[in-house]
């Protein structure tokens, strides 16, 4: 029996027309907002904290540093620096949004304690230049 591609095309052109005719609706239900969504969730506001204090601190405390980010060591990640110390970054490239920083320049970043090879990181949500 030979398969057809006609079906395949033709549920994909329809979720295509559907996206067009409600756009902003998520299709897939990114969009819940009942109990135990994302929307509902009461996260902890960020502490001000030092490099040295973030290395110490438990996984998804959420956290706010100043400092710089001296290097990029790619793969989205970057040496962040204050006067107690220094500790790997991750900032994903959307959050970016146009801000260009070099290694002279303070910031402010906001986001959570995350544990990665038996290191603390921050795992950045937001990123302001001072």
């Amino acid at each position: 029996m030979k398969r057809s591609w006609f079906c395949p095309v033709i549920c994909l052109a329809g979720l295509f027309i559907v996206e067009l005719l409600v756009p902003g609706q998520p299709l897939y239900g990114d969009g819940y907002t009942g109990p135990n969504s994302e929307a509902t969730k009461s996260w902890p506001a960020p502490i001000d904290i030092t490099v040295a204090e973030a290395l110490i601190l438990r996984a998804d405390t959420p956290v706010r540093l100043r400092g710089n980010i001296t290097r990029a060591l790619g793969d989205e990640k970057f040496d962040f620096r204050d006067n107690t110390g220094a500790i790997i970054i991750m900032i994903d490239h959307k959050l970016w949004q146009g801000l260009t920083v070099d290694a002279s320049d303070a910031v402010e970043v906001r986001g959570h304690i995350t544990k990665r090879q038996n290191a603390n990181q921050i795992d950045v949500k937001e990123i302001i230049k001072r």
